[in-house]
């Protein structure tokens, strides 16, 4: 069978190199998958710690701690990860991925009746991240067009923002027809298409294995990149984990949320592609310094308005610059896994942005328990927006010596 490369017609997204329309397509549909469950999961956890008896305070707690359980379960799970790629290839390591994948709705579609089992659940979805993220950056890396990494990633991304438009309303739809249940199948439906489109591209294996001990070298030689990707990993965290259960509590309705998300969804779609266009033609230093500038601001924003209209505003406008700091420190990162290794690059990124994320989590744990208010953890999650503004006071450094 021929690999799928997507090269007819679509010259000028550049995708007739082998097999990086396939990549693009196994993440988009991934991505669909994610949204149903990412999305959903907070208020899903959320209504399972209230129907326990527990107060908002505590139901957020335990929302807190199941994704602190995921992104602890990734980071012990990439040394796996990395070295599943070093032997069987990056292709295979995503689709081994489908077996936690699998784990992972399995359980959560019986953690209704048995809570207990949320703690399974998130140990399965982080070790499937761990697994998945590895071999898709190793394919994306070795496939794309080294010349348009900025092109191809913002392509990834507009079309993960598109999926983003319909997404959260089927899914507000699939949880008030059918529950909870029938939204993780459906889920898993996408996921497995995902994983059949991987079939059809060849295997590519990294021609050196990675060590942990050479990332922590390289952790002591660039605090400040170190640094960016914390901030961006702890912004990135609290956004998927705080914002949806403060967005739901604020309107109070499964399906409303879902049009807000949509809607924000929708105008941050016009933009995105764009930006890949500039991080090609500009470079990625005056990307992201706009990107975290008006990140913080949204953030600050995010703290005080109450009204629907103000909040699809400012969240849209969020998912565009972040937009601009994912596609710039992606590419980045690629262009670093070209020069000094995939396997480790990928290592130093995914590292870093797990212990980010779970500094975040911490963080935004120990406000909650002092029953400080759910919008202060903006203002934490507004200092993580600034962080990648380091890797261009660096850079920008290095030029004038």
């Amino acid at each position: 069978m021929k690999y799928l490369t997507h090269s007819t017609g679509f010259r000028w997204l550049h995708l007739d190199t082998d097999g990086v329309g396939s990549v693009i397509a196994v993440v988009t549909l991934r991505r669909m998958a994610v949204e149903l469950l990412g999305l959903f999961s907070p208020l899903y956890v959320l209504s399972i710690a209230r129907d326990l008896g527990c107060s908002i305070q505590n139901a957020v707690l335990m929302v807190i701690g199941y994704f602190l359980l995921i992104f602890l379960a990734k980071l012990l799970t990439m040394p796996l990860a990395e070295n599943a790629s070093f032997r069987i290839g990056y292709r295979r390591t995503l689709i081994l991925s489908v077996i936690p994948f699998f784990l992972f709705v399995g359980f959560l579609t019986l953690s209704q009746r048995y809570p207990i089992l949320l703690v399974l659940v998130s140990v399965f979805w982080g070790i499937h991240a761990a697994f998945f993220w590895f071999g898709y950056h190793g394919l994306f890396v070795k496939r794309a067009d080294q010349e348009h990494f900025g092109k191809q990633t913002g392509l990834c991304q507009a079309l993960y923002v598109l999926v983003g438009i319909l997404t959260p309303i089927l899914g507000g739809l699939i949880v008030i027809k059918f529950g909870y249940q029938a939204l993780f199948l459906a889920a898993g439906a996408i996921f497995t298409l995902g994983v059949m489109v991987a079939l059809l591209s060849r295997e590519i294996k990294p021609y050196h294995d990675a060590r942990v001990v050479d990332v922590i070298q390289l952790f002591k030689t660039h605090k400040t990149v170190v640094a960016a990707y914390f901030g961006w990993g702890l912004e990135s965290a609290l956004y998927g984990t705080i914002w949806p259960v403060f967005l739901f509590l604020l309107v109070g309705k499964i399906l409303s949320f879902g049009k807000i998300v949509s809607a924000a969804v929708l105008l941050a779609a016009i933009i995105t592609y764009l930006v890949g266009l500039v991080v090609d033609k500009m470079g990625v230093k005056e990307v992201i310094s706009l990107g975290s500038i008006v990140g913080f601001l949204t953030w600050i924003v995010r703290a005080i308005v109450r009204v629907p209209l103000a909040i699809v505003g400012v969240d849209g406008l969020y998912r565009v610059t972040e937009q601009m700091l994912h596609i710039p420190l992606s590419v980045r990162s690629y262009q670093k896994a070209i020069t000094g290794g995939t396997g480790q690059a990928l290592y130093f990124m995914e590292i870093s942005l797990g212990l980010g994320s779970i500094l975040g989590l911490l963080l935004a744990g120990v406000l909650i328990f002092f029953n400080l208010p759910l919008w202060t953890t903006f203002l934490l999650a507004s200092l993580g927006a600034l962080a990648p503004m380091l890797i261009v006071r660096k850079e920008n450094g290095k030029e004038k010596r």
